[in-house]
């Protein structure tokens, strides 16, 4: 809710195939950016949990779960 709020979420604006599914060259392409983001800053929770979308839109689940743990791990640590 709360990156949501922020604007849009990642893979939102790319394009999807028509069963309503990112499509998978338009994942693949985006998930430098993704990449990129959490080397430049690895303590920001909202970087880490776009990862996990970009990981998760590219159709590796077990990156994408570690991802968004990393990611409610660094937002906990953050708001204590």
């Amino acid at each position: 809710k709360q990156l949501a709020s922020e604007g849009p979420l990642p893979f939102t604006e790319v394009e999807h195939t028509a069963s309503g599914r990112v499509d998978r060259a338009a994942a693949d392409a985006a998930f430098p950016a993704f990449a990129d983001a959490v080397d430049a800053e690895p303590d920001n929770w909202r970087a880490w949990f776009k990862l996990g979308m970009a990981y998760d839109a590219a159709g590796d689940r077990k990156r994408a779960r570690a991802s968004i743990r990393q990611a409610i791990a660094l937002e906990k640590a953050n708001s204590a």
